[in-house]
């Protein structure tokens, strides 16, 4: 009976050792730690999650919030409660007048209310807010963002509105207007007074709309 048991110990003894051997060869330059916030946790956070709990159910429900907290340098436009619900409002409002009118105009929103929007419009507005690389407001210059947002859609700057323009402050695609800029660990997060929805299509179908072409 000695050799079997001598066969286990040795088995117990190699299984340990290799394991000793994997361990001492992660890649410590593979891990990172976050020790402040996340893009996903500040706007989760106390002092902002008031202002911005719509956002933070859209990037949820579109399968974002995830990403929000990943390692990585993002630009996160997170428009506040009171734009997002003035943003449904006004879409549901051209979907059912163009479809009176015979005319419809598929905006994708179908009634004023949050929770009725689908998650596939939920990962659309989501990804219209966020760029895949870190753009502090001092980088923001110019008629435009010089990167895409995870929708493929360039983003405008409009410097010449003079409310804005005397701050120094630009519209993002004419719309939205900076009201906070947070630097986090993963990238920079701007509270944003309006929903940022870029155009869908291209510059044929644009050209194709007027009657002159």
């Amino acid at each position: 009976m000695k050799p079997k048991y001598l066969r286990v110990a040795a088995i117990s003894c190699a299984a340990m050792l290799a394991l000793n051997s994997c361990q001492e060869h992660i890649d410590e330059g593979a891990r990172f730690t976050f020790v402040g916030n996340t893009i996903a946790t500040y706007l989760q956070s106390e002092d902002v999650y008031p202002q911005c709990s719509h956002f933070v159910e859209i990037l949820t429900r579109g399968g974002e919030i995830g990403l929000m907290k990943a390692y990585g340098q993002y630009t996160c436009f997170a428009p506040t409660n009171e734009a997002v619900e003035r943003y449904l409002v006004e879409q549901d409002s051209i979907y059912r007048t163009s479809s009176e009118a015979h005319d419809t105009i598929d905006t994708g929103i179908y009634s004023p209310y949050l929770k009725d929007l689908s998650p596939e419009k939920c990962k659309e507005i989501a990804r219209n807010h966020i760029l895949p690389r870190m753009f502090l407001g001092v980088d923001l210059s110019g008629s435009g963002i010089p990167e895409p947002n995870l929708n493929g859609r360039d983003l405008t700057l409009d410097w010449t509105d003079e409310t804005y323009a005397e701050s120094g402050i630009p519209l993002i695609n004419s719309t939205a207007m900076v009201l906070v800029e947070e630097e986090v660990e993963n990238g920079v997060v701007f509270q944003v007074n309006g929903v940022i929805s870029p155009s869908s299509k291209n510059v044929p179908s644009l050209l194709g709309e007027q009657e002159y072409f």
